[in-house]
């Protein structure tokens, strides 16, 4: 049954500088505000035009474009000590600490911001695969689009920017910038809207999410999304 805003909490790390000010868990009282347009945002049907989802019958011709895409496996049993979802692990560290970097060089906390990702984030620390590699690459492919429509949907859309949405068994990591305070609102949207999200441990220590207050207007943000199977 889908969930009210009323009845949705975000758990949500807020830090200034790198010091933790709180943790909250904010109840929606509806009636997002639209922030002021801005420029340096782009539009969202600029957006949303790179991101329509594909039918299930045109994934064989993504398949041939994209060699990351691999073919069905023999064996059904997860490999739960899998090498390649442990480098991908590895990798996918790299590429974040690269994303913040980039996003929030002008920032004086951007080392706390990145330590405590790093160190917190289940995307990016050893875990189990918890399903079998060929379906969760469907699985990602379909589920990035997902959170891209939610996402851009929104009113105060125009005043984020996205760096990244990137999905692997069960999880997927949002990490991107705000201004107008445009992320919380859109964070408690994707807890409403998005397919077999598993509300429960996205309320609980069992998911990492921070919004780090930048020295100037902007504001940084990284969340991870937990989903059930299906």
């Amino acid at each position: 049954m889908a969930l009210s805003d009323a009845e949705v909490e975000c758990d949500t790390t807020s830090e200034t500088g790198g010091t933790v000010l709180e943790r909250d868990k904010t109840q929606n009282t509806g009636g997002v505000p639209k922030p002021a347009g801005n420029e340096d945002f782009a539009s969202n049907e600029d957006k949303q035009q790179d991101y329509q989802r594909p039918e299930r019958d045109q994934l064989s011709t993504l398949q041939e474009g994209d060699q990351s895409i691999k073919s069905p496996v023999e064996n059904d049993a997860l490999d739960v000590d899998d090498p390649e979802f442990t480098a991908w692990t590895d990798g996918r560290a790299r590429e974040v600490e690269a994303i913040i970097n980039n996003i929030a060089k002008g920032y004086s906390g951007r080392e706390h911001m990145l330590e405590k990702i790093k160190s917190e984030s289940q995307f990016l620390n050893p875990r189990d695969a918890e399903q079998d590699p060929y379906d969760d690459e469907i699985w990602a492919y379909e589920k990035k689009q997902e959170l891209t429509n939610i996402i851009y949907s929104q009113p105060g859309s125009s005043s984020l920017e996205i760096s990244s949405i990137t999905c692997k068994q069960l999880l997927c990591e949002v990490i991107g910038k705000e201004r107008d305070n445009a992320w919380l609102p859109i964070l408690r949207q994707i807890l409403i809207q998005a397919k077999n999200i598993d509300y429960k441990n996205n309320n609980s220590e069992k998911t990492f999410g921070a919004l780090y207050r930048g020295d100037e207007s902007d504001s940084y943000f990284y969340h991870i999304f937990r989903f059930t199977a299906g």
